[in-house]
């Protein structure tokens, strides 16, 4: 990211928008660059250490064995997880059949399974007390029946920033930013005045 800044000229602080695995993302960038971070917007963010189940435990220690279980099982979870969603309004027309597509790019799977390795085995704490030290100006948006991101991730992540600014979108899953932009658009810190 600091590279692309650089690339285009861009030296100004920003706000920076991470959305599931990629708030975790945006958490970790914002602790190692928060002079380039004005504001942080998580939405339904990773990184907070929640259960996956033992099915994930077990893929995410057993190399070989897991590796075959997760390729053989998740293209079918994620179809039925994402086929769930297919009767709710979206502002993404058919953002079902583009997650869907997903399985099918080479290097989907892997990174998935990257993640759940890496990504989601540790807690990210330590960056966001990080972004709470430096001041950075936080706003963490939750669905109140997210089944992906559990809401009791709010807790803790009001302990490790008790700054930020929590915000539960009542009545909603994991997919709010397709569903509710307007919710997820109305939390967004504008700029200042220049």
């Amino acid at each position: 990211l600091d590279e692309l800044l650089n690339a285009l000229g861009e030296h100004e602080k920003f706000l920076l928008i991470g959305y599931s695995m990629g708030g975790a993302v945006a958490a970790a960038y914002t602790a190692a660059s928060a002079q380039r971070v004005r504001n942080l917007v998580l939405v339904a963010p990773a990184g907070m250490g929640h259960q996956l189940g033992p099915l994930a435990n077990f893929i995410r220690v057993m190399p070989a064995i897991g590796d075959w279980l997760f390729m053989a099982g998740y293209g079918r979870s994620h179809r039925k997880g994402t086929e769930k969603e297919r009767a709710l309004h979206s502002a993404v027309p058919f953002v079902v059949d583009r997650q869907q597509r997903e399985l099918q790019y080479r290097g989907f799977l892997p990174s998935v399974l990257s993640s759940l390795r890496n990504g989601l085995r540790s807690q990210a704490q330590a960056d966001h007390q990080s972004i709470h030290d430096a001041g950075t100006k936080v706003v963490a948006i939750w669905g109140a029946e997210d089944d992906v991101i559990p809401l009791y991730c709010r807790d803790k992540m009001a302990a490790w920033n008790p700054a930020a600014e929590q915000v539960v979108v009542p009545d909603e899953g994991h997919s709010l930013p397709y569903t509710h932009p307007d919710a997820v658009l109305d939390k967004i810190p504008q700029a200042p005045p220049e």
